[in-house]
């Protein structure tokens, strides 16, 4: 199970949102590729992952699609941050905003449907699942 909370949204890590990853995981752990195609929710997002170095507990950015992320306490936690909502979400939240604007007394709900997966973001830009990318590795930093 990965476990996970989007701030912008209301989460909170005391509660988190869980997800499972989706075909085989690699010996090594899951990877930022393995996170990333099988993440929920749909837009473009920059992953974090909670781990402890000697006695500090940080936030660690893994930018190569290959590479695994790190655990903390056997499991995967990450701090998730939305670049960009999928542009099918994006026209649905204009449409529903739309609507509220010219109803006052009816409120559309702006998500529902099929939508593509997320895509992250690297140093050198985003890119969707699958493609590959060439980020910089970052270092842990306390966040």
């Amino acid at each position: 199970m990965i476990r996970y909370w989007i701030p912008a949204d209301g989460d909170s890590a005391e509660h988190p949102n869980v997800f499972r990853l989706q075909g085989t995981v690699p010996a090594s752990g899951p990877r930022l590729e393995d996170i990333a195609n099988s993440f929920p929710v749909p837009g473009e997002y920059v992953f974090r992952f909670k781990t402890q170095i000697g006695s500090k507990i940080v936030w660690m950015d893994v930018n190569e699609a290959k590479d695994s992320v790190p655990l903390f306490d056997g499991q995967v936690w990450m701090k998730v941050a939305r670049l960009r909502h999928d542009p099918r979400v994006e026209r649905l939240l204009k449409q529903a905003a739309n609507s509220a604007n010219s109803t006052s007394n009816s409120v559309a709900h702006p998500v529902s449907g099929a939508a593509a997966g997320p895509r992250m973001a690297t140093e050198r830009g985003a890119f969707p699942r699958g493609d590959d990318h060439r980020g910089s590795a970052r270092s842990a930093a306390a966040y």
